[in-house]
């Protein structure tokens, strides 16, 4: 509970989902990821924000902050 930051670092969610697809759409310009497996996260991610932005989507204090809590959605 020290080091967790999830309950203030949620309205940085928007900017880590971006930071993440940025990341994996380097990844497969690359040819390290599949594109099928693009598709997917691309498709992940757009789901997490949905729910973030309904303000249905579930954080849990034991993942520590947005990132990790977002990772584990996908």
């Amino acid at each position: 509970r020290f080091t967790a930051s999830v309950g203030f670092d949620q309205r940085l969610a928007r900017f880590d989902i971006q930071g993440s697809l940025a990341h994996a759409r380097m990844l497969a310009a690359c040819g390290i990821l599949a594109a099928t497996d693009l598709a997917d996260i691309e498709r992940g991610m757009a789901a997490i924000s949905a729910e973030i932005e309904a303000g249905r989507f579930q954080w849990k204090l034991e993942l520590e902050d947005v990132h990790l809590n977002i990772e584990r959605r996908l």
